[in-house]
């Protein structure tokens, strides 16, 4: 998955966005080669003290949240956005990361959430794609 994305920028936010941050992400995948796919994200941190109900098991920790940017904007959150790449078909996701201690000393334990949404005819995807996908995530 690491080997399919093809560009990265970033741009980190002030005191006036509360340090979040804005991101574009640009992935042409091995198994859709035809298809240029973009994101712009825009990510925020928070140390929790105390786990949210939901996370209650894992303890304390800092919780990464990550979220499209609607759609067809030129400023978000006082970002500016970069126009879409050409030929790009645009993803939507948002994503939910908890970091805690791990059980090994100096390591991290990571549980991420998350939901991701592309616009592409059904027609165009092989029923085993999302099966290659998920594997060459791990």
């Amino acid at each position: 998955m690491l080997q399919d994305i093809k560009s990265i920028q970033g741009v980190p936010g002030g005191p006036s966005q509360l340090h979040m941050s804005y991101m574009r992400r640009v992935c042409v995948f091995s198994m859709l080669p035809f298809i240029k796919m973009y994101d712009d994200v825009v990510r925020d941190f928070a140390v929790c003290s105390a786990a949210h109900d939901v996370f209650r098991n894992l303890g304390p920790g800092v919780i990464v949240c990550e979220g499209s940017v609607p759609a067809g904007l030129k400023e978000y959150e006082g970002f500016h956005i970069h126009p879409p790449p050409s030929r790009g078909i645009r993803m939507e996701n948002r994503t939910l990361h908890y970091l805690t201690a791990g059980d090994l000393p100096e390591t991290t334990t990571i549980t991420t959430y998350v939901r991701v949404s592309l616009p592409i005819f059904q027609s165009l995807v092989p029923l085993n794609l999302g099966a290659q996908f998920l594997v060459g995530m791990g």
